[in-house]
């Protein structure tokens, strides 16, 4: 009787265990990403600056041999990051309100796009830092769930 009462209790310290020491760990983990605030000011990002081949419409890469294949800009970062976010439905969290490493930059319509398409076209595989606004995708056509609509491209001073 003595054992199996051993036995409980060293099963019921584990769990004891994995409830306090784990698991505040795992949610802690989860909101360390930094949050990008507020939404409606420039940001300056420092990141890796590409030239992405991916897939457009209609399937956006579910569709291969049909989606159009598409040139954008994204700016890789060293971290990941996020945006405030209430989803659709809360089942839909995980996707509409991911954090991201990746961005796709939206630089500016011609006339005043060709100079930050020419900069961006210079810097591409280069460490840069991309100001701008940032905002969270509505539709398919953003490709990244956030995005960067781009003032400047600048080459980063430093490394990371």
């Amino acid at each position: 009787m003595q054992e199996s009462w051993r036995y409980s209790v060293s099963k019921k310290a584990i769990l004891l265990a994995l409830l306090f020491v784990v698991l505040p760990k795992a949610l802690l983990s989860q909101q360390e990403r930094p949050l990008m605030e507020p939404t409606d000011r420039e940001v300056a990002l420092a990141g890796v600056l590409h030239e992405v081949r991916g897939y457009g419409p209609p399937g956006y890469g579910e569709t291969k041999n049909v989606d159009v294949r598409i040139r954008y800009w994204a700016l890789d970062l060293p971290e990941t990051i996020t945006l405030a976010c209430e989803p659709d439905k809360p089942e839909w969290a995980s996707i509409q309100c991911q954090a991201v490493r990746r961005i796709r930059l939206f630089l500016p319509l011609p006339p005043e796009g060709d100079r930050l398409g020419q900069v961006a076209k210079k810097f591409d595989g280069k460490r840069v830092v991309a100001t701008g606004v940032l905002r969270r995708r509505a539709t398919m056509a953003e490709i990244t769930p956030i995005y960067m609509n781009v003032t400047n491209i600048a080459l980063a001073k430093t490394s990371p």
